[in-house]
């Protein structure tokens, strides 16, 4: 299929801006886009649009699990453009799933220091749990004991 004559009355700049706004709404939208022509495949394939392309809404953690090839290709083409989101979901994923936790937060952090804010507002609650199960720990470990008594009887509140 060839390309359409009016298609370059605009210059490919201003398709690349409007590969970018249809990214914004819609995935699918921007895979049908790519689909018409090559024209619209290579105006769609642009860091660009990528940098901008609204993710499916999933759980950080079901980033290699639950979603399918096409939108697994697209977090990947978007964190080799470098959007926030994606490095997010990859930093996630390592930590949390994989286990890696120096690349994990690596990811987190660069994803933070770009704008993502609940990279920013994730690494602020990890944060506050470590310190509370922290808390908990030292208290466990460090709870003044009582002297055995052999009168003494367990608390009927708590046993």
């Amino acid at each position: 299929m060839g390309v359409n004559p009016d298609v370059k009355v605009l210059s490919e700049e201003v398709w690349v801006h409007l590969a970018t706004m249809v990214a914004k709404e819609s995935f699918s939208d921007l895979l049908n886009m790519k689909q018409a022509n090559k024209f619209f495949c290579s105006v769609a394939e642009s860091d660009e649009v990528y940098k901008h392309a609204r993710l499916v809404k999933l759980p950080p953690f079901a980033y290699l699990r639950f979603i399918d090839r096409s939108e697994r290709r697209m977090i990947k083409r978007c964190l080799k453009s470098g959007k926030p989101e994606a490095v997010f979901l990859k930093g996630y994923q390592q930590y949390f799933t994989v286990g890696d936790e120096e690349v994990g937060l690596e990811l987190l952090s660069a994803a933070a220091l770009n704008g993502h804010v609940y990279a920013l507002e994730d690494l602020r609650k990890c944060r506050q749990r470590i310190r509370r199960l922290l808390g908990r720990v030292w208290w466990v470990e460090n709870r003044p004991s009582t002297p055995e008594h052999p009168d003494a009887q367990p608390c009927q509140g708590r046993g």
